[in-house]
């Protein structure tokens, strides 16, 4: 039988009451101190699917940035005589940014690092083969 958690007593029904803010069990005497809640909906059960699995050795191209990043920006921002100041003018990025990508210390995310390329005129994300 189930107990009410307020007055302790082993009652036939007990409801879900909000009583000053919080929700307990509460046998028909007590749930008078509160508000009855209504019984919480039971969840209908998900219908299972039967799949047949086909494995199938397939290639994916994703883009990715490439290994030697730090190294291709320094060497196009030297190539065009450019400092930091005028390319993080340029690309309206602040010059701190552009020295952490060229020390390798950042990996540019794919919007940074086409706004790179953009801007220096190279080639930062390229298609790589992966298996699925």
């Amino acid at each position: 039988m189930p107990i009410c958690e307020m007055c302790g007593k082993e009652t036939a029904k007990v409801s879900r009451t909000k009583i000053e803010g919080g929700v307990i069990e509460a046998c028909s005497k007590c749930a008078s101190y509160g508000e009855v809640l209504p019984e919480p909906k039971k969840a209908r059960p998900i219908p299972s699917f039967s799949v047949r699995s086909v494995r199938v050795e397939t290639l994916a191209f994703e883009d990715a940035v490439v290994s030697d990043f730090s190294k291709r920006v320094k060497d196009a921002r030297e190539h065009r005589k450019m400092d930091f100041k005028t390319l993080a003018a340029k690309m309206n990025v602040k010059e701190q940014l552009l020295h952490r990508v060229e020390q390798g210390r950042l990996v540019p995310d794919f919007g940074f690092a086409r706004k790179i390329e953009r801007a220096l005129g190279i080639k930062l994300i390229e298609k790589v083969e992966e298996p699925l």
